[in-house]
C-alpha cells in the first residue's frame, strides 16, 4: 500500500471515529438544551395561568395544554416530568412535557398542570442534527481532498527522487545526486543517499579492478604451466606414469585455466562492458558456429537436423552472440547420447536448440545456475548455461528448457 493511501485511509477512520464521538456529545447537549427550553416555556405559562387566576379569579382550561383543579389539603410543590397523552384528532399517542405545580391563590389550594408537545422540539432536533452532520460530512470530505492535495505536493519531489533512484547503476560510475527540496528531511536523505552510493561505487571500482587484475595474474602464470606441461607431453623423457601424471596435472589446469575465464567473463557481463552493439543475424551464427563443430558433431556420431529458413535480428554484442550460440550448441554436443540427434530451429521470433537424452534431469530447476552439474563426474567447469543465462537477462532474452519426447530442449524467444 502506498504511504499517501495510508495516510488517507487513516485520516479517513480517525475523521469518522471523531464525527461518531461529536454525534454522541451533540446528541445529549441539544437533548438537554431544549429539555432546558421546554421546561423555561412551561414555568412562564404557569406563572400566566398563576397571574389570571390571582388578577381575574379565572381558571382557565386548555386541554391538554392547560389544566387546572381545585383541592384541598394538598402539599404546595413544583414538579417536571414526561407524559404520553393520546391525540383525539390523529388517534395516535403523543409524548409531551409537563409541569405540575400545587400552589395556593387566594385562599385555594389548586393543581396547575402545563404541558407542552416535544413533537416540534423533536423535529426541531432532528432539523438541526441533520444540518450539522451534513455539515461535519462536507467538511471532512472538504478536508480530506486538502489534505491529498497537500500530502502529494509536500511528497512530490520525494517521488521524483524515488524514480532516479530506481533508475540508478552502477555503469555510470557517478553518485546519485537527487533534486534539493524545500523539506528538510527529505534533503537530509538525499545527502545519505549521495554517500551510499559515492561508497559503492567505490566499492565496485575497487572489486571490479581486483577481480580483472585477479584474473589476468592468475592467467598468465596458468599458461605458462599449461604450456610447459605440454612440452613435457610432447618429449620422450617420461616414462609411462610420469606421462599419465603430467596428462592429469595438464587436465586439471586446462580446467582451471578454462573456469578463470569463464568467470571473468560472467563478470563483464554482469558490469555490462559489452557495449559495442549492432544486429546480429542468428541464422550467419548458428552457420558460422556448425561449421567450427562439424568435425565434434561428425567424432560422436550425431546426427544433424538444421531449419534456418528464417532468419532473427538481434541487437546484441558480436562477441555475446557468438558466445551464446557456442555455448548452447557445445550443450547438445556434451550431453547428447551415443548417435543421436541435435535439432536446430528459427521459427517467427524463436530458436530452438535440442538434443537426444535418456532422462529428464533430476533438477531441472537448477540447469542455468553457476557450477551446477547434474553429473558430479563431468569434466565440464559447469558455468556455460549460467553464462547463457546471464547473456539473455541482460539482453531481456527469455530462455526455457524443457524435456519433452526424449530430447533436452532449449528455447530462446528473441
Amino acid at each position: 500500500m502506498k504511504l499517501l493511501n495510508k495516510i488517507n485511509i487513516l485520516y479517513l477512520l480517525f475523521s469518522v471515529g471523531v464525527l461518531i464521538l461529536l454525534g454522541i456529545t451533540f446528541y445529549f447537549v441539544l437533548s438537554y438544551i431544549i429539555s432546558e427550553e421546554l421546561d423555561e416555556k412551561l414555568l412562564t405559562i404557569q406563572k400566566r395561568v398563576t397571574a389570571q387566576i390571582k388578577n381575574e379569579n379565572q381558571v382557565p382550561v386548555i386541554k391538554p395544554y392547560i389544566e387546572v383543579v381545585e383541592g384541598a389539603f394538598m402539599k404546595q410543590q413544583t414538579l417536571f416530568s414526561d407524559t404520553i397523552i393520546e391525540n383525539l384528532q390523529e388517534k395516535e399517542l403523543e409524548e409531551f412535557r409537563q409541569l405540575t405545580s400545587i400552589k395556593e391563590i387566594n385562599g385555594k389550594t389548586y393543581k396547575i398542570i402545563t404541558r407542552e408537545s416535544k413533537m416540534e422540539s423533536h423535529e426541531l432536533f432532528e432539523s438541526i442534527a441533520l444540518i450539522i452532520f451534513l455539515a461535519f460530512i462536507v467538511l471532512v470530505f472538504i478536508l480530506f481532498l486538502a489534505n491529498s492535495r497537500i500530502a502529494k505536493s509536500v511528497w512530490f519531489p520525494f517521488y521524483n527522487n524515488l524514480k532516479l533512484v530506481k533508475n540508478f547503476s552502477l555503469n555510470g560510475l557517478s553518485p546519485l545526486r537527487l533534486k534539493p527540496t524545500n523539506i528538510k528531511e527529505f534533503n537530509e536523505l538525499n545527502n545519505v543517499i549521495f554517500s551510499l552510493t559515492e561508497k559503492v561505487i567505490s566499492d565496485y571500482k575497487s572489486v571490479k579492478q581486483f577481480s580483472e587484475n585477479a584474473s589476468h595474474e592468475i592467467q598468465t602464470p596458468l599458461t605458462i604451466i599449461s604450456a610447459k606441461l605440454e612440452s613435457l607431453i610432447n618429449s620422450n623423457g617420461l616414462n609411462t606414469e610420469q606421462l599419465e601424471k603430467v596428462k592429469s596435472i595438464y587436465s586439471s589446469v586446462h580446467r582451471l585455466s578454462k573456469l578463470n575465464k569463464s568467470l571473468l567473463l560472467l563478470t563483464k557481463i554482469e558490469n555490462k562492458q559489452f557495449r559495442d552493439v549492432e544486429e546480429i543475424s542468428i541464422r550467419k551464427v548458428i552457420e558460422e558456429k556448425l561449421i567450427e563443430f562439424q568435425e565434434l558433431i561428425s567424432l560422436g556420431n550425431l546426427k544433424l537436423e538444421t531449419f534456418l529458413d528464417k532468419d532473427i535480428l538481434v541487437v546484441i554484442s558480436p562477441l555475446l552472440a557468438n558466445i551464446l550460440i557456442n555455448n548452447l550448441i557445445s550443450n547438445s554436443i556434451n550431453h547428447n547420447k551415443e548417435k543421436g540427434k541435435i535439432k536446430i530451429e528459427i521459427k517467427e521470433r524463436q530458436l530452438s536448440i535440442s538434443n537426444s537424452g535418456d532422462t529428464i534431469l533430476s533438477n531441472s530447476g537448477n540447469i542455468f545456475k553457476r557450477f551446477y552439474k547434474e553429473n558430479s563426474s563431468s569434466k565440464s567447469v559447469g558455468l556455460g548455461l549460467a553464462i547463457v543465462k546471464k547473456i539473455c537477462d541482460t539482453h531481456n532474452i527469455k530462455i526455457t528448457y524443457s524435456f519433452k519426447e526424449n530430447k533436452h530442449c532449449f528455447m530462446l524467444d528473441l
